[in-house]
Parts: structure tokens; C-alpha cells; sequence
């Protein structure tokens, strides 16, 4: 039996304790402890799945508050997924996403931003058919994508998307592809993959690629 359910920081703080337990690479702590920050201090949402009662995977995004200020709408947040390591791969963080991004429309968000810093988050943007815009300061992808298909934009770079430096554009399939072969963020842990992306992720985002 699954449940989304609305995370206290309390709980938050715990559940980050537990997975620290679990965690072996530096990436993913490095990850939690940025976000008790933002959970802690700046008071960012947290929700969570219960799987028989037990708290497996959370997501942490922001609804931003000021009213539309431009052609590229109102944004949400995206800070953080997290799935008990054992866990993993069984959609638990998809259902959290798919559960905040109707939300958002439903609230009148239009665009989501975020930093893909882990290989397990840039294969779960990709499902999504998330935009990808350039690499961040400490090495992360920018993510700066619509939350649905049909919307008009205006010609030129996202907002968020601009943070990335010169040449900012949408990257391409094979530019994704070679940034988690070469770059030690994401090296190891797709190493342990086969350095392999899951077809579905690159069908979704080859077709939004398009759009």
C-alpha cells in the first residue's frame, strides 16, 4: 500500500539520518545535507511515499510565490528526490514528481527549474521529458522545462537557463549522454549502470527533444 503524504522538517531531519546510514558516495550526501538547509531554514516543502508505512522516497520543491513577472510564467522549485537506496528504480520518486507537477498546474505553474546533480536525477528529469540548458558552476545540469506540452514561449533562453554561461542552448540527447561519461559527478555512479540510459527515458526525451 502506497501513500503521499506531506513531510514535517522533524521527519525530514529523520529520514535523512536513516539514509545516511545507507549512503556510500558523496554526491548523495552531499545532496541531503543541502537540503536539510533548505528544508530547515528557508522552510521548503517535503512530501513523501509510505510503502507499508514506511517512508522510502521524498521530494522537496518550492511553489514560488510572487505572481507571473514575464513570458516564461511562474516556476516551481524543484530542489531534491530521494529514494532509500535499496529501494531505487521501482518508480517511487516518478509517482512523487507526477503528484507535484499536477498540483502545480492546477495552481496556474507553468515551468519547473532545477539542478540535475546526480545521475539518478538526470534519468529521472529524462523520463519526464525534462529540458536540459547547460552545466552549472559546480558541475550540475540545469533543468528549466514547461510542465506541459502546447504551451507557447518566447524565442531565446529560459530564464533559469542563463546561469549556465556562454553558449547556453538546449542540449542534445548525445551531449547529456557524454557529460555523464565524462564528468566525475556522474561517472561513477553510471559506471555502475553500464553507463547505459534506460530506453524509456531517452524515447521521452528524444520525442520532447522535438517538440
Amino acid at each position: 500500500m502506497t501513500e503521499i503524504v506531506s513531510v514535517s522538517p522533524e521527519e525530514f531531519k529523520e529520514f535523512c539520518r536513516d539514509a545516511a546510514l545507507r549512503v556510500d558516495d558523496k554526491t548523495s550526501r552531499n545532496m541531503l545535507n543541502e537540503s536539510k538547509i533548505t528544508v530547515a531554514l528557508y522552510g521548503a516543502p517535503c512530501i513523501g511515499l509510505l510503502v507499508d508505512g514506511n517512508l522510502l522516497s521524498i521530494n522537496v520543491t518550492a511553489f514560488q510565490k510572487s505572481a507571473r513577472k514575464n513570458a516564461w510564467g511562474r516556476y516551481i522549485n524543484f530542489y531534491l528526490a530521494y529514494t532509500m537506496p535499496e529501494y531505487r528504480y521501482k518508480g517511487f520518486a516518478s509517482m512523487l514528481v507526477e503528484h507535484i507537477e499536477q498540483k502545480a498546474l492546477e495552481l496556474g505553474y507553468n515551468r519547473m527549474r532545477s539542478l540535475a546533480g546526480s545521475y539518478a536525477g538526470v534519468r529521472l528529469h529524462m523520463h519526464f521529458g525534462h529540458q536540459f540548458w547547460g552545466i552549472a558552476k559546480k558541475g550540475e545540469l540545469i533543468v528549466d522545462t514547461p510542465l506541459r506540452n502546447g504551451d507557447e514561449w518566447p524565442d531565446g533562453v529560459p530564464e533559469r537557463a542563463r546561469t549556465a554561461g556562454e553558449n547556453v542552448h538546449r542540449m542534445r540527447l548525445d551531449e547529456i549522454a557524454l557529460e555523464l561519461k565524462l564528468s566525475k559527478r556522474f561517472s561513477n555512479e553510471a559506471s555502475a549502470f553500464g553507463m547505459a540510459l534506460p530506453a524509456e527515458a531517452i524515447a521521452n526525451y528524444y520525442r520532447k527533444e522535438r517538440q
